[in-house]
């Protein structure tokens, strides 16, 4: 399953050209960070989840007890430890919720839709004790996301109050931040599977369905007149110079990577 995971979150990163989001050929460092930060994330909490989701499987835990959230701060302490405050936490946090996906796929016998589901729901009815685990987490890195939490007080103690879970505190995260945003919309996500899998079923290749889909996030976020008919690599050039144009004006299109990550995990296992 690392081997599955791992090539998700490469061709995420790597592929043909995206739009002010990682991509092999673009010469900001998001990319560098991007499969840095995932391929510490999945390496390091693999067999864990392996070990949450055999017991989860033999009733020896509940849909409320897979220490997602405990999961993520492992992931979170070991970015830090490696990569400092450059570790992109949405990319740490989508690999952490699409390990928990594979695993339940290969444990349960579930297609990839329903996994997505219960891994959501699991952090709809997880214990207070793991959505701590979680904040905590994020509060280390300082800088941006200590500054949303502060600014929508989500603090331990509110938690504890009124009994938060993980997907409260994405949802919450997301009216300050776009990343979180993408995470906490379960639907979206599933409309954009479908999507990747119409594309990829045409193309057969992972990297152009990837970029493609990348671009039609692109056309409804930014309003990009993009031709997505055109997918010869010689168009190559021009969405290279348009990626180049908007990052110049400091448009960073890097919280649609849930997306993209769960769109290719879910290509890599189903086709």
């Amino acid at each position: 399953m690392l081997y599955t995971l791992i090539k998700a979150l490469v061709f995420s990163c790597s592929s043909y050209p995206k739009i002010c989001a990682p991509h092999r050929f673009t010469l900001s460092r998001d990319y560098d960070l991007c499969i840095l930060s995932g391929l510490l994330a999945v390496s390091s909490i693999n067999s864990y989840v392996d070990t949450v989701m055999e017991e989860y499987k033999y009733g020896k835990r509940s849909i409320s007890d897979l220490e997602i959230g405990k999961v993520m701060n492992m992931v979170f302490i070991e970015g830090l430890r490696d990569l400092s405050t450059q570790f992109n936490v949405i990319i740490g946090i989508t690999s952490v919720i699409v390990t928990y996906i594979a695993h339940h796929v290969q444990k349960m016998g579930t297609n990839f839709h329903d996994s997505l589901r219960n891994i959501y729901r699991s952090m709809m009815f997880n214990k207070t004790e793991d959505s701590i685990e979680m904040i905590r987490g994020l509060r280390r890195f300082g800088g941006e996301i200590a500054h949303i939490l502060d600014q929508i007080g989500l603090s331990e103690r509110r938690i504890a109050i009124e009994d938060l879970k993980i997907f409260d505190i994405i949802k919450l995260l997301g009216e300050q931040h776009p990343g979180f945003k993408s995470l906490s919309q379960v639907q979206r996500m599933i409309n954009i599977l479908g999507l990747a899998e119409k594309i990829f079923k045409e193309l057969r290749d992972l990297n152009m369905t990837l970029s493609i889909v990348s671009l039609q996030l692109a056309k409804e976020e930014l309003g990009i007149d993009i031709d997505l008919t055109k997918r010869d690599p010689r168009y190559f050039a021009e969405l290279l110079r348009i990626d180049r144009e908007y990052r110049k004006k400091g448009i960073d299109l890097e919280y649609i990577m849930p997306y993209i990550v769960t769109s290719s995990l879910y290509l890599v296992l189903t086709q």
